[in-house]
């Protein structure tokens, strides 16, 4: 499942990140890695950004970055 398939208030579970390295490494700076746990916040009208909770921050993420992200719902 992607997260860009989750819906507003649901937690899930990073599984896999497909993407290229420059992408991944600003994930990695946002926080967001394999195994890292996240909520669904805010999903814009148009679903072309999608705001998750990672830690302690609020990260808006792209469709097409959130496309790339394989997570499980918790």
């Amino acid at each position: 499942m992607r997260l860009s398939d989750i819906k507003i208030g649901s937690r899930c579970k990073i599984i896999n990140i497909q993407n290229n390295k420059a992408l991944k490494y600003k994930f990695m700076d946002f926080g967001i890695k394999k195994d890292t746990e996240i909520l669904v916040e805010h999903i814009s009208i148009s679903k072309s950004n999608i705001t998750v909770k990672v830690k302690n921050y609020t990260v808006a993420l792209r469709d097409y970055e959130s496309a790339t992200l394989e997570v499980s719902a918790l």
